[in-house]
């Protein structure tokens, strides 16, 4: 378990003054699960509450309900520093970018496009796996459709549909510890794949 260490991440800048609301996306390595939790230290923030999002959170209790962690901050007084802190058991590769709302809004709906694009192209790489499997009935092609069908959790959960998809039904402990098991099915069955072919 790693320690909390807090992490200048942004100086809100002039840029945003004609601007009221300003999201700041966190965006965790691809290949690994995200921060466990992360908690927004904003000056201008007067209102006492804690700010957190993270993988051990629930998604809908998110400031912003988006593919990504995000943080709505409300312009007011700029320059000034933003500061994050980050708890995780995981990497510690994270991406942080500060947008203007109706920029925030636009990389949204491309974000999630692009994702829903992903998940159906394996979606059908799975059904085709399960189609070849059946119609031919070989070790390999079972290992095959095994395979696409093991990398559906995984990629879910990368692409951030898996949390929204199971809010209020699995609590998002239970869903990270999850994504730890996914992956370990995931590469087992690639191997046994491999293994075939």
């Amino acid at each position: 378990h790693h320690p909390a260490e807090f992490v200048n991440v942004a100086v809100l800048a002039e840029r945003y003054a004609g601007h009221r609301l300003a999201a700041l996306f966190l965006v965790g390595d691809p290949l690994v699960a995200g921060p466990d939790t992360v908690e927004l230290f904003d000056p201008a923030d007067t209102s006492g509450r804690r700010r957190l999002a993270g993988d051990r959170h629930e998604w809908d209790a998110s400031e912003h309900p988006s593919l990504t962690h995000t943080f709505v901050i409300r312009v007011g007084p700029v320059p000034r520093q933003i500061w994050l802190r980050m708890q995780t058991t995981s990497a510690r590769h994270l991406h942080v970018q500060v947008l203007p709302w109706s920029d925030a809004n636009r990389m949204d709906r491309r974000d999630e496009l692009r994702s829903a694009l992903l998940v159906m192209l394996l979606v059908t790489l799975a059904i085709v796996g399960l189609v070849v499997a059946v119609a031919t009935r070989t070790t390999t092609d079972y290992a095959l459709a095994a395979m696409q069908a093991a990398n559906l959790p995984y990629a879910l959960y990368v692409l951030g549909y898996l949390r929204p998809m199971t809010a209020g039904l699995i609590p998002a402990t239970v869903l990270d510890v999850s994504f730890s098991i996914a992956v370990f099915v995931a590469v087992h069955v690639a191997c046994w794949f491999y293994y075939f072919f």
